[in-house]
């Protein structure tokens, strides 16, 4: 065990000209420098401008209330303390944190994205229990996915995002930390170059019915296969196979077209066909137009003159008149004849082509993939699936969109991981694993300040039984984020948080309060100190009121 002292790393963002050429012009401004020129804009003063002006301005902001002009400025610092404190800071939604994000766009359920959930969370209680009936979909050993619930979701704020392609076309915007499950474990999405394999929902179940919903509807209710496809809008086939599986299918039960050619018939028209095909048999029956030419009928002369005008049959390729380049459908999946399994799962039974880029014409062996029937649904579907079992799939493109309003969400365990349309990703709870070199083979721990002599050992011997306990389940072979649910609250964490000035005065409002946690009101005395000596005309009065004395500030 490991006993560190907080911290706090703070960095104030100077703005700095840029000219037409995206050239630096001159020195990064000060705060209360570039407060001051925003400021004066509003109230058309900047001829009053002086090299000893700003503060007084800033402080005459402040006291009459015009705040929004405070919101130019900003400041990042990173906290190192317990993940009571985090705990604690994220409840400052203004703010951005340095953590994983997706835009609020993305699909994570089959009815509801990201930012429609959060929406209801925020709407009251009814919401919130809403949510919490909702089932989500998370991978768990050997890629299987299973049914998770929601905790919580949460608004990050703006954040620059970039979006992520793969081979198979799905595609989702996030920031550049959001971690992504990989066949070689968890990367961040700045980590992840072109070419690398990412797990997305592969393999579906079609047939998104329980076998007990299935019987029911099958043996009970007495509807047909084709009416249970058309029901749960799947194909025929997939209800088919899924009712043989389950060996209650019984061949024309329930059907209730038996004689499905002669469909709108009357009894005297179904026995007048009956009458001609079996007279047909007899006489050995052929097409209808076998043997005549253009002149004997006028339905084979229409015919003709359509082979004639459109089919062009005066050569191959470049030679024929209405070739239009590339290859054609047939030349290119002769080419492929040598697939004979399905490229993401190796099933061996019937395959179709699927078209990448979801071009018919465009047949160059780069775009076309020979799959099964579930996999093909799962490509033409990329996004959110019922599926079963994840695939592995290959990145393709990763590329800057801006900023947008960002979410995340916090699942329950032991699987802390999501589908963000298609992709499987990590949610807000991070894990480590401690009992690596990395961590020193311990974990470190923030000590409570102000406790007694025999309050602190008997924390200290406590923390040391945990650390023993979480020691013992990785050597059992439990996964870090199982073995993670021992640790203390009183486990060290670092945090990024980024706020303009006038949302720092609100958090310093707050948190040095008496009333707030001795903890973070002893962190963010020592962040008011320093925003005391580097922006006075703001943060002055705040430090004087919560009896900051010098020696603090320095």
């Amino acid at each position: 065990m490991n006993t560190v002292e907080p911290q706090v790393e703070i960095w104030f963002h100077l703005p700095q000209k840029v000219n037409a050429d995206g050239e630096f012009e001159g020195d990064p401004a000060h705060p209360e420098v570039f407060l001051e020129k925003a400021g004066r804009l509003c109230y058309k003063s900047e001829d009053k401008i002086t090299h000893d002006s700003a503060s007084k301005f800033i402080k005459m902001l402040d006291h009459k209330g015009h705040r929004a002009m405070l919101e130019h400025a900003v400041a990042s610092v990173k906290f190192i303390c317990s993940r009571g404190e985090t705990h604690e800071l994220v409840r400052h939604r203004i703010c951005s944190f340095a953590q994983e994000c997706v835009v609020g766009s993305t699909r994570v359920h089959p009815k509801h994205t990201i930012a429609e959930l959060f929406a209801r969370q925020e709407s009251g209680c009814m919401g919130r229990e809403y949510n919490n009936r909702l089932k989500f979909q998370s991978m768990a050993a050997g890629g299987v996915l299973v049914s998770n619930r929601l905790k919580r979701v949460m608004l990050k704020g703006h954040a620059s995002v970039f979006e992520v392609r793969t081979r198979l076309g799905y595609t989702l915007r996030a920031t550049s930390n959001h971690v992504f499950l990989t066949p070689v474990g968890e990367q961040r999405l700045g980590d992840i170059s072109l070419g690398a394999e990412v797990f997305v929902n592969g393999r579906p179940s079609l047939v998104c019915a329980t076998d007990v919903a299935l019987s029911k509807w099958y043996l009970r209710d007495g509807l047909c296969p084709d009416e249970i496809a058309t029901r749960l809008s799947v194909p025929y086939r997939s209800v088919l196979r899924r009712l043989k599986k389950m060996a209650i299918f019984v061949r024309k039960f329930n059907d209730k077209n038996k004689e499905k050619y002669f469909r709108g018939h009357t009894p005297e028209s179904r026995e007048k066909a009956r009458v001609t095909i079996l007279a047909g048999y007899r006489d050995g029956r052929r097409v209808w137009n076998k043997g005549m030419s253009p002149a004997d009928h006028p339905g084979v002369a229409r015919q003709a003159e359509n082979l004639r005008i459109n089919h062009h049959d005066n050569g191959i390729s470049e030679q024929n008149s209405n070739w239009k380049g590339g290859i054609s459908r047939r030349t290119a999946y002769r080419k492929m004849a040598d697939t004979v399994a399905c490229e993401l799962c190796g099933f061996s039974g019937q395959l179709e082509v699927h078209h990448l880029n979801k071009d018919a014409k465009n047949n160059s062996r780069q775009n076309l993939l020979k799959l099964c029937t579930k996999c093909h649904h799962v490509v033409e579907n990329a996004g959110w699936i019922h599926a079963t079992q994840v695939v592995s799939d290959t990145v393709v493109s990763i590329k800057s969109v801006g900023v947008a309003e960002v979410f995340d969400m916090e699942m329950e365990a032991p699987n802390h991981n999501y589908i963000a349309d298609g992709f499987v990703v990590h949610n807000s709870t991070r894990y480590c694993n401690y009992s690596k070199d990395k961590f020193s083979n311990q974990i470190s721990v923030i000590e409570p300040p102000f406790l007694k002599e025999e309050s602190n050992q008997i924390w200290r011997e406590t923390v040391q039984v945990i650390e023993d306990a979480y020691k013992r389940l990785i050597s059992a072979g439990e996964p870090a984020q199982l073995a993670r649910s021992v640790l203390p609250i009183s486990l060290k964490t670092e945090i990024w948080t980024t706020a303009n000035l006038r949302e720092w005065q609100h958090i310093f409002t707050l948190r040095c309060a008496q009333a707030a946690h001795p903890q973070i009101r002893e962190l963010m005395r020592k962040t008011l100190g320093v925003f005391r000596i580097v922006v006075p005309s703001m943060f002055e009065e705040l430090a004087e009121r919560f009896g900051l004395n010098e020696k603090e500030s320095d």
